[in-house]
């Protein structure tokens, strides 16, 4: 599986770093289920993967808009109800980025890209966005 590094716009200068894991789900004895992450080196079919992109404002200029947009991998689907971050508006395209529209309603199978909008990121500050795939095609790439 290859992952595309998120590519953000905004006013100042805001720095991004992705994080990919391997959410592993174990059931316990009482009935709950606890779910483990790990390091997403080695992906199987079905396996629900989670990238992070951690986000900071590194000039003295607050970002009143900062928009950080992601591509859902060929092998993967989205996960209904997968994005999130504190303060973001999550959108999501199925025209490979071309438009964005709210998730509701939109077949995740079609989702090729996750935008997500983080209004008022002052100067220093940093913060998480999320999105949540299962992993459908494992490619042979590293």
């Amino acid at each position: 599986m290859i992952l595309s590094l998120a590519s953000a716009s905004g006013i100042a200068d805001v720095e991004l770093q992705m994080q990919a894991y391997r959410e592993v789900e174990t059931a316990q004895d009482d009935g709950s289920v606890l779910i483990r992450r790990e390091p997403a080196t080695h992906l199987h079919h079905g396996d629900r993967l989670l990238l992070t992109i951690h986000y900071r404002n590194d000039s003295d200029t607050p970002a009143d808009r900062v928009i950080i947009e992601n591509p859902v991998p060929d092998s993967a689907v989205y996960l209904p109800g997968g994005a999130g971050g504190e303060g973001a508006e999550i959108e999501v395209s199925t025209d490979g980025g071309a438009s964005y529209r709210e998730a509701d309603g939109v077949n995740p199978a079609l989702v090729s890209h996750i935008r997500w909008v983080v209004r008022d990121v002052p100067p220093q500050a940093e913060g998480e966005v999320f999105v949540r795939l299962r992993v459908y095609k494992v490619s042979s790439q590293p």
